[in-house]
Formats: C-alpha cells, structure tokens, sequence
C-alpha cells in the first residue's frame, strides 16, 4: 500500500514539473530536420508555435500558425502523442502525432489545401483543392512506411501562361500491403479528362500506370508533362 502511495506521489511530481516545463522544450522531442518551429510560446503540454515548416526536398511546406496539447502519460513512455491543428490562410491541418526516434505516426489526419501547392512538387502549374484523410501514416525522414486513407483532388486544372485547361476531379485510395510498401488506386469522380490506374512498390522504387483520356484534345504542353 505505502508503495502505492509513493508511486502515485512520484506520478504527480512528474505531472506537475512536465506541466510547467517551457513550450521550447517541444524541439527535443521533434526528428532534427523533419519540423521547423518558431515563436514558441506556452508549456510542453499546451503550446503554439507561432510559425512551422515542414522541410521537403523540392522546398519548405510552410504549415502556418502549429498549436498542440501533448498527453502527459505519452511523454512517460518517452513517445510522446500530441494532438495538432494549423493554418495557414485557407489551408488546414489536424491530426494526432506521435514519435519515436525518427520514426513519426499520424493518426486521424485531415488536411486541406490549394492544389497550387503542387506545383513544387509537379512539373506543371496546377489548381484546384486537395483534401487528404489518413486513418494513419507513419513517416522517416527518407521513406514513407505505411499508409491508409485516401486523397481526392477537386476542381482540378491545369494553368498555362496564356490559358487555363479544366481537368476534373479525381480520388486516391492510399493502403499498405506491408511495411514500407504503398499501393495506390486512382479514380475519376467527375470532369472532362478521366484518369484511373495503380500503382504499388516502396517510396524508393514506385511505379504508377494511368489511363489518360480527355473529351477534347489536350494542349500540348500539358500532353508532354504527362
């Protein structure tokens, strides 16, 4: 019984001091190099950043204003979960995140953004909206290790420097066979250029074979980046 005792007398001095402890101490806990923060301010357990970045080898996704509130019995475990939402204009972000090592796993993610952002990621200019809902994703710094949910991009269109070409709307079914594996199924949902097909393999080695049709013919330029 006295042991008891003790042990939920350490329990709560242990709650208490993570409860107080500055916000900046959140920095430890983020992968080096996965996640930017700036203007931190609050405790561990509820803080904001006042600006969050998200390195990617094609440029920073900048995530905007990164407020978070941390379960304190995750941080015992030395994996600390925290339930996180930003914005950034008219693009949003939540989910809840843990990490263990290098290591990091979304669960319940729900994202909104302008398809524009693509365009450092894709050899053309694009628009549109992409809402992305994952039940989870688990991520390194190099690799994507496994992943279930789906992605669907509506109103999309292709922009050139003198025209703008309607394309359509278009859903992604994302799972993972096995760890570090993806396969993905793309379908059209409505407009004039339907595309479908798969794709399967690891982040290192990933194939993709669509089906590309169009109602009207195509612009050049878009028919090449394709």
């Amino acid at each position: 019984m006295r042991f008891l005792s003790i042990a939920a007398a350490v329990l709560l001095l242990l709650g208490v001091a993570l409860a107080s402890l500055p916000a900046r101490v959140m920095t430890i806990f983020v992968p080096e190099g996965q996640l930017l923060l700036s203007g931190v301010s609050g405790t561990l357990l509820e803080g904001r950043a006042a600006r969050a970045v998200l390195p990617t080898p094609q440029g920073p996704l900048h995530l905007g204003q990164l407020p978070w509130s941390i379960s304190p019995l995750s941080l015992l475990s030395l994996s600390p979960t925290a339930q996180i939402d930003s914005t950034w204009g008219d693009q949003r972000l939540s989910a809840s995140v843990s990490a263990s090592g290098e290591e990091v796993r979304l669960s319940d993610l729900d994202a909104s953004l302008n398809a524009a952002i693509l365009k450092q990621f894709l050899p053309i200019d694009v628009e549109g909206r992409a809402s992305l809902l994952f039940e989870e994703l688990t991520v390194t710094p190099t690799t994507v290790k496994s992943a279930e949910g789906h992605i669907t991009w509506r109103n999309a269109a292709w922009n050139s420097s003198s025209s703008r070409y309607r394309l359509g709307s278009y859903v992604a079914l994302v799972s993972s066979p096995g760890e570090g594996l993806i396969e993905t199924q793309v379908d059209t949902l409505a407009g004039p250029v339907t595309v479908s097909g798969t794709g399967s393999g690891s982040m290192e080695a990933y194939s993709m074979e669509l089906l590309i049709d169009s109602e009207e013919r195509m612009p050049e330029q878009l028919s090449r980046a394709l």
